[in-house]
C-alpha cells in the first residue's frame, strides 16, 4: 500500500471514530455515545494475493488490559513487503482522540498463521508479537517488555506482560456500557 493511501486510511479511521462522538458529551460519559466499527477479516489468497487485513477493537484477554478500551484498529499484512501495518484510533483519558500507526516485520507466513513483531531497534517500551490465525480468522497479540527497555523514559509502561485480541467493536461497546 502506498504511503499516501496509508495516511488516507488512517485519516478515515480517525474521522470514522470521531464522527461517532457527540461533541457536547462529558468525557466521563463518552463510552455511552461511541459506536465502534465491526470486526473485519479479509484474506486475499483466493484471489492470488498474499495480503491479509484484520480490523476491529483490541481488548485485553489475559494478564492485563488495553489502556484505552475505546479503540479501532486495522492491521494489514503484505507478504511481498515483509511487513504488517497498524492504523489505530482511540479515545484516551479526557476524551482526546489519538491516532497511531506502526509497521511490524513479518516473522513467518504460512497457510495457517501469519506472525509479526515489533521492529528491532524501535524506541518502544513494549515489544509486541501478533499472530493472525487464518483458520479461526482471528488476531491475537502478546505485549512484553522491550529488549532495550529504558526505565527512566518508559516510567513503568511495558513492564506488564499481557495478551490482546481483536474483537467486534459493537461487542466491545456493549461490554463497556454494561461495566458502567
Amino acid at each position: 500500500m502506498k504511503e499516501g493511501a496509508y495516511k488516507a486510511a488512517i485519516s478515515i479511521l480517525a474521522l470514522g471514530l470521531a464522527a461517532s462522538i457527540y461533541v457536547g458529551i462529558q468525557a466521563s460519559r463518552i463510552e455511552n455515545q461511541i459506536s465502534l466499527p465491526s470486526f473485519g477479516y479479509h484474506d486475499l489468497r483466493e484471489y492470488g494475493y498474499d495480503v491479509i487485513s484484520v480490523s476491529g477493537t483490541l481488548a485485553g484477554v489475559e494478564g492485563g488490559n488495553i489502556a484505552n478500551r475505546l479503540n479501532t484498529n486495522e492491521f494489514t499484512c503484505n507478504r511481498a513487503t515483509g511487513t504488517c501495518r497498524l492504523a489505530q484510533a482511540e479515545i484516551g483519558s479526557g476524551g482526546f482522540l489519538w491516532v497511531y500507526a506502526e509497521t511490524f516485520d513479518i516473522a513467518s507466513w504460512d497457510s495457517n498463521f501469519v506472525v509479526f513483531k515489533t521492529q528491532p531497534g524501535s524506541l518502544a517500551c513494549a515489544a509486541w508479537t501478533y499472530r493472525i490465525d487464518r483458520i479461526k480468522k482471528e488476531l491475537i497479540g502478546i505485549r512484553e517488555k522491550a529488549n532495550g527497555y529504558d526505565s527512566d523514559r518508559c516510567a513503568g509502561v511495558g513492564l506488564e506482560k499481557f495478551s490482546v485480541k481483536i474483537i467486534d467493536g459493537f461487542d466491545a461497546s456493549e461490554k463497556i456500557r454494561k461495566s458502567k
